[in-house]
Order: C-alpha cells, then structure tokens, then sequence
C-alpha cells in the first residue's frame, strides 16, 4: 500500500510540464524520453508529453493498461521492477 501527497492543484501532469519548463530554460532538449508508470495515474506524464508534441516512449510495468490510452504503451511481460529491467535489457 502506498500514499501520495500532492500539493493542491498540483499533478502528474502539472509536475512534468515544470519539468519541461525548466529543461526549455537550460536549453536541454531531449529527442526521446523514457517513461515508466506502474499505475493509471502515471498515464497523464505521458498525456502531456503528448499534449506537447514531444517524442516518447511510455513503458508501463503495472498490472493492467486501460482501454483507450492515447498513446503506445509497451508492457513488458514482467511487472513492476522485474518489467523495468526487462524492458532496459531489450534495450542492449
């Protein structure tokens, strides 16, 4: 079982677009970023990785995807850390 404490009108979204923000202001731009969720709220980092037209990969380890995800999700046959690195292991 696991908490999450956000601050009020703060989101998975909304932290990434800060993130994104503050990466346009240091010059930085990424031609790829890798993401990786284990569950159905870490869909909306890449809702607005999409909503910014930027290039990714969304790599969910959780237990199930949901109908009608926006995007391509790769899902590794492993869950949680084990379908992280199996996933980083395709990779070689």
């Amino acid at each position: 079982m696991g908490t999450n404490i956000l601050h009020e009108g703060m989101s998975k979204a909304s932290g990434t677009a800060k993130v994104l923000d503050w990466l346009n202001k240091h010059g930085i731009k990424p031609e790829l970023f890798s993401v990786f969720g284990d569950s159905t709220s870490d869909l909306d980092i890449g809702k607005e990785l999409l909503r910014q037209n930027l290039n990714f990969r969304f790599v969910f380890v959780g237990e199930k995807v949901p109908d009608n995800v926006p995007f391509e999700v790769i899902q590794p046959s492993e869950k949680f850390d084990k379908g992280t690195l199996e996933y980083l292991n395709s990779l070689k």
